[in-house]
């Protein structure tokens, strides 16, 4: 198998010789002292992976990155910095000009790492890209076909189902592909998308809003295809600033990559609104931020409390709701945590298999029915999948609950119309 090329540029002759010591039998490397001449060979080879030094005479390697971005924006960009340009480099990394930097001296096991990780990071959202590219091909196939044909009534009819169809299809790939890659087993973003879209139609908003909200809460994670599984697997309070920074980079990842298909620039607006914080003292700001964004918000981050993406420690629905409740006004829209909070407690019928809802055991109720599997502490099995809850279920997850002292989350969604 052909190695992974990496370009790597330092001034310093002693720093390139260490570092192609270190990756010459992973990596084919490009070494460069010059900046310039650094440049001119990428624009010709635009290789994955860069690695260049921060402190430089002619060129500082965030101004480099930077370059080398435009040149090749699906690149992969890294640093190497001396604690003193510590300031410079988190400012390179918010701006999205590098992936992830290395303070010397570096860890030669950790540097090998990162930049595997990277290039595979790179590879699949090459694929995630093509894909892309292959349904928006086939949906301006379907658009011009659309324009072409005969002004028929049930021709144009059955063209834009199938166009509605091939969209839906490639939405629910790249959800799958991002839940995949998250390694995520608790279907979070259809959850997500479900109840952002009962929430949306609950406020007003048409079937064609609501289901673009849907879809943002499908596809927001898009952009995490860019960041190592590692750095995933971690909840976000266990990473050190650093890492922080680099996952923080997501959202803007994600707009990047989606914003790509015509057919998404609504939805890409929603997915881009979703870190702004909702103020209620700031009402030109509040008045901004798309509803849907709002929604999304807040069912994004009281699920990943649940799913111990945010805290190392379990958090039951109650702590959960707290947590929120502790962030509105300031974070989140209070008249969407109310609105969140009702739905949690009532657990409406639906239709959509999707639309499921979490619930501490002290909650549960005759007549659920379980959309997960529910695990003890040791991950043995108690209740599977599509059991209605009876009593003597009920008692049996109470019972097992109190033994284990700890928060036993369990979805759940109706069986009965109300």
């Amino acid at each position: 198998m052909a190695k992974t090329s990496l370009l790597i540029l330092d001034d310093e002759p002693e720093v390139l010789n260490a570092l192609k010591r270190t990756l010459r039998n992973e990596f084919e490397l490009f070494l460069f002292s010059e900046p310039i001449r650094a440049l001119e060979f990428y624009r010709d080879n635009p290789v994955p992976l860069v690695l260049s030094d921060m402190r430089m005479p002619v060129m500082d390697g965030a101004t480099f990155l930077t370059v080398i971005a435009k040149i090749n924006p699906r690149s992969k960009r890294f640093l190497l910095t001396g604690h003193s340009d510590i300031d410079l480099t988190v400012t390179a990394v918010n701006d999205g000009k590098i992936s992830h930097y290395f303070t010397k001296p570096w860890d030669n096991k950790v540097l090998t790492e990162q930049l595997h990780q990277a290039n595979n990071s790179y590879i699949l959202e090459l694929k995630s890209l093509k894909l892309l590219k292959v349904n928006h091909d086939k949906n301006v196939e379907l658009e011009l076909q659309n324009a072409s044909m005969e002004q028929n009534e049930h021709k144009h009819h059955r063209q834009l189902i199938r166009l509605k169809k091939n969209l839906n299809v490639f939405i629910e790939i790249y959800a799958d592909s991002i839940a995949m890659h998250t390694q995520d087993l608790s279907g979070h973003n259809y959850r997500i998308g479900a109840q952002a879209r009962h929430l949306a139609l609950q406020l007003g908003c048409n079937p064609l809003e609501g289901f673009r909200i849907y879809v943002a809460g499908l596809l927001y994670e898009a952009g995490k295809l860019s960041l190592p599984q590692s750095l995933l697997a971690q909840p976000f309070d266990k990473l050190t600033l650093q890492q922080q920074v680099s996952y923080n980079v997501f959202y803007q990842q994600s707009s990047a990559m989606l914003g790509r298909v015509s057919q998404l620039n609504d939805v890409v607006k929603i997915i881009s609104q979703i870190p702004q914080p909702f103020n209620v003292s700031d009402k030109a700001g509040s008045d901004d931020l798309m509803l849907g964004s709002r929604i999304l918000a807040v069912l994004i981050a009281f699920d990943n409390l649940l799913l111990g993406r945010k805290m190392a420690t379990n958090t039951s629905v109650h702590q959960a709701k707290k947590l929120i409740e502790e962030q509105t006004p300031n974070q989140f829209d209070p008249i969407i945590v109310k609105l969140f909070f009702d739905m949690l407690a009532a657990q409406p019928y639906s239709e959509d298999p999707h639309l499921e809802f979490a619930i501490d055991v002290s909650q549960v109720t005759s007549n659920l029915v379980l959309t997960k599997d529910v695990e003890n502490a040791q991950h043995g099995v108690l209740l599977t999948r599509g059991t209605v809850l009876s009593e003597r279920f009920i008692d049996q997850l109470t019972k097992v609950a109190k033994a284990q002292q700890q928060p036993m989350v369990i979805f759940v969604k109706s069986c009965t119309i109300v």
